[in-house]
């Protein structure tokens, strides 16, 4: 069996060069969120991070990558030099990727090594699934080679499963949102017909008028006059219209609005991927507030999927109360 190598890609440059192999192996491996593509991440790193030279980490065998993991340097309290995932409030773009048939061992042995070679004496891998089998065989190498390994949860994350899934789901449920939704809807629809549109099938110069809108009714909410809206930004619309259109041109963008009547009360920022949908960003009208406009648009989008046939919907970063008043299950992140 041929003897794995490293290649560390510095640039985003290096790393479209082996976008195809990257985007092979994102398919063989568990972290299935589409904004791991090869793409993708370089698009975050050229955004947020432009003078930053990055330490990519691929593991080749026999012509086809079989792990990565992409990393950008940061400090810890201002004074350790820290090697991070390319992440943060706006967009994950990073993550362990793992051939799911190979031996996790074999994978992760070579790619333990090149990190220490790294010039971070700190890792801070943050915002991951840290109990989900890549992760633990991940710390099982590092501690295998002697390396210190802390693993401290923070948040947890909604998943809410689909299909066979729906009557767990529906236990979960209280009356109380039970009925709060049903009076949401009436109040919604005295105003006007409801109506749940979803793109889903955008080619990438379609894209820009609906995300705009989308972004539009999220500026016009809280986010807008707290300044943490997306048009709040300058230059963060175009890097989510880079992203959506690349995330078009393979299928796996999604955008859903409620309307209300002829006007869109609700908007949200979604992905698909393997039967999984990945609810991002969300923002609604406040002129429709007193009908919980997100919250009907997200049961509109559950009855959808499982219309679909969606496995489940990712309720990405931490749980709010919204999001667990559908009885959702919790995934342990740190």
């Amino acid at each position: 069996m041929a003897t794995p190598r490293v290649l560390e890609l510095r640039s985003p440059r290096e790393l479209r060069a082996v976008g195809e192999a990257w985007d092979d192996l994102l398919g063989r491996s568990a972290a299935s969120l589409p904004t791991f593509r090869a793409e993708c991440l370089a698009q975050w790193l050229a955004h947020f991070e432009p003078r930053a030279v990055p330490r990519i980490l691929a593991v080749e065998r026999a012509g086809r990558l079989i792990a990565a993991l992409p990393l950008v340097g940061g400090t810890t309290g201002r004074l350790v030099p820290t090697g991070r995932l390319p992440m943060n409030e706006w967009s994950p773009c990073g993550e362990l990727l793992l051939d799911e048939t190979e031996p996790a061992e074999e994978s992760l042995a070579p790619l333990l090594a090149a990190l220490t070679k790294l010039p971070w004496p700190l890792l801070s891998l943050g915002w991951v699934p840290f109990e989900a089998p890549r992760w633990r065989a991940f710390r099982q190498a590092a501690e295998r080679a002697g390396l210190d390994v802390e693993t401290r949860p923070e948040f947890e994350v909604g998943w809410l499963p689909l299909g066979e899934g729906m009557e767990k789901r529906a236990a979960g449920r209280s009356k109380n949102h039970r009925r709060n939704m049903v009076r949401g809807r009436r109040k919604l629809e005295a105003l006007g017909p409801l109506r749940l549109e979803v793109l889903e099938a955008l080619r990438p110069e379609e894209v820009e008028g609906p995300l705009r809108l989308g972004f539009e009714i999220e500026h016009r909410s809280w986010k807008g006059a707290a300044g943490s809206s997306v048009l709040s930004e300058p230059g963060l619309f175009s890097f989510y219209l880079e992203q959506a259109m690349e995330l078009a041109r393979h299928g796996e963008l999604l955008l859903a609005f409620l309307h209300v009547g002829e006007r869109p009360a609700a908007f949200e920022y979604g992905w698909r991927r393997a039967g999984v949908y990945y609810s991002y960003k969300v923002g609604y009208d406040p002129a429709f507030a007193a009908g919980s406009p997100g919250q009907l648009l997200m049961g509109e989008l559950i009855g959808h999927g499982e219309a679909a046939g969606w496995r489940g919907m990712h309720c990405m970063g931490p749980l709010t109360p919204a999001v667990a008043a559908w009885g959702v299950e919790r995934l342990a992140f740190g």
